[in-house]
């Protein structure tokens, strides 16, 4: 059985100002085109926004920020959220370079060594609370690589439901959650893989670990501050 899906590419970026988020917004006035709200957020947290070994404590929890803790090439920094449209969530950090996820998956990127795009991704979020996860079930979407560049590749996904279970998560002491297992295939370079997603009750992915192209090294996410939609 093959799925497909609305894609999952935003078709325009909007920003907003909100006192729960921090957007990354340049200031009007003259003279300050290079100040974002970014630098606020470096300055309340007190310590490097990227290091090997990042210590989330209560100081960072009372930030009043959507932020994200990535873990890439033996580094983490703290990525926090810029915009939001459609479910599609920017993330970037100080050097403005991050990613854009749709429901917890990494679905493009600006920054790294190879960016990708995925368009057609399934709403995991739905799956998970429809109790649509089958790895029977076949879904077909599309990835293009920068680095080489390609057109867009035919990627196919299963999703096959792990283990359930309590974790410690940041702010609160014991949350549920499902461990799902993603498999992929890209039939056209003969690449596949696994990567796994941790759901809490609402469906919302609280971490993952993820590989996103061949050559990069796999990407660890934990949502320090999730998003709420106004």
């Amino acid at each position: 059985m093959v799925v497909g899906s609305n894609p999952a590419t935003p078709t325009k970026t909007f920003m907003k100002k909100d006192k729960y988020y921090l957007f990354l917004i340049l200031l009007i006035s003259s003279g300050c085109n290079n100040f974002s709200l970014y630098n606020n957020a470096i300055f309340n947290i007190g310590q490097n926004i990227s290091r090997s070994k990042i210590v989330v404590d209560e100081k960072i929890l009372s930030l009043p920020y959507a932020m994200s803790l990535i873990t890439f090439h033996d580094q983490q920094s703290i990525m926090v959220l810029r915009s939001e449209n459609a479910n599609i969530l920017e993330w970037v950090d100080a050097n403005n370079e991050g990613f854009k996820t749709y429901e917890g998956k990494i679905i493009e990127t600006h920054g790294f060594k190879n960016d990708i795009k995925i368009i057609n991704y399934p709403d995991l979020k739905k799956i998970f609370l429809h109790d649509y996860i089958d790895k029977n079930i076949l879904y077909k979407g599309f990835i293009t690589f920068s680095n080489p560049v390609t057109n867009f590749l035919t990627i196919n996904w299963r999703f096959e439901l792990v283990e359930k279970g309590k974790l410690n998560h940041f702010s609160a002491k014991s949350v549920q959650y499902a461990l799902v297992k993603e498999t992929f295939h890209i039939p056209s370079i003969r690449w596949s893989g696994e990567n796994f997603y941790w759901l809490d009750q609402n469906g919302q992915v609280i971490k993952s670990k993820s590989y996103i192209a061949p050559n990069l090294p796999q990407i660890r996410l934990e949502t320090i501050k999730g998003y709420k939609s106004p």
